[in-house]
């Protein structure tokens, strides 16, 4: 997006850009995610064998809040 805003796009354009799915699906409520509102949340949990597992869990912005 930071592109778009040095190449002279116009606010339009970012807000279309901003309301794209992403094709996500929110852990929290279900719902689509857009590209405006996502974001991944890195998570770490211990295997059974003891050794860290790291997976990335897409959330809106509102639900991540929510928690």
């Amino acid at each position: 997006m930071a592109q778009a805003t040095k190449m002279g796009a116009d606010s339009a354009t970012l807000e279309a850009r901003r309301r794209m799915g992403t094709g996500h699906t929110c852990i929290r409520c279900g719902s689509e995610i857009t590209q405006g509102e996502l974001l991944m949340v890195r998570v770490v949990a211990m295997e059974t064998n003891g050794r860290p597992r790291n997976r990335k869990v897409p959330y809106h912005r509102k639900c991540y809040g929510l928690l």
